[in-house]
């Protein structure tokens, strides 16, 4: 056990959403149903990835968070301003606000990002993995090749957050959560024939007071139309 950094913990999770915008104005309803624990497969996920890059086996499952159903309700709304410039490109500017409610995260956010591309009246950015600035999962396919560069900041309160603060129900190890958290943004995302492809790179603050160094992470989306 490693007292000083967050617990171990597998979180498993299906998410239902709907999402409705009229004009440049787009609002996210989401509910998060999973589980936090042994059941969700994450010390075999994670030793399985271990071996396929030939690392050292990860050691200290034994000590993570025990099983707990995983409960989240995230609503966002984002307001999208665009500005066309020469050559056929366009600037966006997109201020949000967040909040959610659970037992796996509890926060309000706010935030924005700047967009410059082709074709931004498409989408109102790439999704993200939570908690995270809001993107859409969605797109609207259009004719031709359709790109954008994007970055952005996110500021949130963290009222709760089970991978810092441990078991709701039970004794788990915890570490000593800080309140505020920042990220900063940065990715592009890339859209046609009906598929979008979004890479993601962010930069967060200490999320914790025994945390040393800031915490740095990628994701990739793959969006379909259909």
């Amino acid at each position: 056990l490693v007292v000083d950094d967050r617990p171990y913990a597998g979180w498993l999770h299906a998410d239902l959403g709907m999402v409705g915008y009229r004009g440049d104005v787009m609002r996210v309803l989401e509910l998060s149903l999973g589980l936090v624990g042994p059941a969700a497969g994450g010390e075999q996920i994670q030793k399985w990835i271990h071996e396929i890059i030939d690392s050292p086996e990860p050691m200290g499952w034994h000590n993570q968070l025990n099983n707990e159903p995983a409960l989240m309700l995230v609503f966002e709304q984002k307001w999208r301003n665009l500005f066309k410039r020469g050559r056929g490109l366009e600037f966006g500017a997109s201020p949000h606000g967040s909040v959610a409610l659970g037992n796996v995260f509890t926060y309000g956010g706010v935030g924005g990002t700047i967009r410059l591309g082709k074709g931004l009246d498409r989408d109102f950015g790439p999704p993200r993995i939570q908690p995270a600035p809001p993107g859409s999962g969605w797109f609207v396919p259009r004719g031709g090749f359709n790109w954008y560069l994007f970055a952005g900041v996110d500021g949130r309160l963290m009222l709760q957050n089970i991978f810092l603060d441990g078991n709701t129900f039970k004794d788990s190890h915890s570490v000593t959560r800080k309140p505020l958290v920042g990220d900063v943004q940065a990715g592009l995302a890339a859209a046609a024939l009906g598929v979008r492809i979004g890479v993601v790179y962010v930069l967060r603050s200490l999320e914790f007071e025994e945390q040393n160094h800031p915490d740095n992470y990628g994701s990739i989306t793959v969006s379909i139309a259909w």
